[in-house]
């Protein structure tokens, strides 16, 4: 029994001997320097970004707004298509990742559909529509509005991409 205890104790010292030699120590770590990918946030290199494809109700081509210019220019941008819906759409990282962050902030009671996000091939909302994303928009509860973060993924960034409210 002893030559087993024995045994057991040098096994386990000879993991722990092997162990930490493998690790790095703290000391080796270079903190400072910090790549491209790093600073996303985690969810973004994780990859927690959703592509939605449910089929949207409507599409009315009279009241789409292109966002275009965003996504080349890499920039920020709000849009208030009604009184109670304030969408922003953050598109610093689009060109690189093909992710786009869109906050929708809903205080209406009534309106819960969805702003769709579509691409067309050229320059114009006219021709067929080449992708589409739904996001949906919750309703408020009494006071407190209904909000929705979400980091989307955009199939392409070929043509021209325009956003709008469900019908």
């Amino acid at each position: 029994m002893k030559s087993f205890t024995h045994i057991l104790g040098a096994f386990l010292a000879m993991v722990a001997l092997v162990t930490g030699a493998a690790l790095p120590e703290e000391s080796q770590l270079d903190t400072r320097t910090i790549t491209e990918s790093q600073a996303l946030s985690i969810a973004r290199r994780q990859g927690a970004c959703i592509s939605l494809d449910i089929v949207p109700r409507r599409v009315d081509r009279a009241h789409q707004t292109n966002f275009q210019w965003v996504i080349r220019e890499e920039g920020r941008t709000d849009w208030n298509p009604n009184n109670h819906v304030h969408v922003l759409i953050d598109a610093q990282t689009t060109e690189f990742d093909h992710r786009l962050t869109v906050e929708i902030t809903n205080r209406s009671q009534r309106f819960g559909n969805a702003v769709i996000l579509s691409r067309y091939a050229g320059d114009t909302n006219t021709g067929p529509i080449q992708d589409q994303i739904r996001i949906p928009v919750g309703t408020a509860e009494g006071r407190t509005a209904a909000f929705v973060s979400r980091c989307i993924r955009l199939p392409s960034l070929q043509g021209t991409w325009w956003w709008q409210l469900e019908n």
